[in-house]
């Protein structure tokens, strides 16, 4: 039997969570910085990518997690955590744009 599929939906949450803290940072490094925010946002990404991919070979080759379950719950909160992210930029933007006029 594979793994008990509440922890497959913790993993997924927990990898995604780890991947919104580390666009939250770079959010955070590039608002004092505005020159470098696609710099910031791009080079975000990709260590975001190797995390997830690096995180999930981990934990489906060396545990007995589901991987149906793990990748559905990954997918469901990277995109929720994804709206979060744009909406703060977003928010970021609108404030600097009424802050210069």
């Amino acid at each position: 039997m594979m793994g008990e599929s509440w922890v497959a939906v913790l993993c997924g949450i927990g990898v995604a969570a780890i991947s919104a803290v580390i666009a939250l940072l770079g959010l955070r490094w590039s608002a004092a910085r505005p020159g470098l925010i696609v710099a910031a946002v791009l080079g975000g990404t990709i260590i975001r990518l190797l995390m997830v991919i690096g995180c999930s070979v981990l934990l489906l080759g060396f545990t007995d997690v589901n991987p149906l379950v793990y990748a559905t719950s990954l997918i469901i909160s990277y995109l929720g955590f994804l709206g979060v992210e744009i909406f703060m930029v977003i928010r970021r933007r609108g404030a600097q744009t009424q802050s210069q006029t």
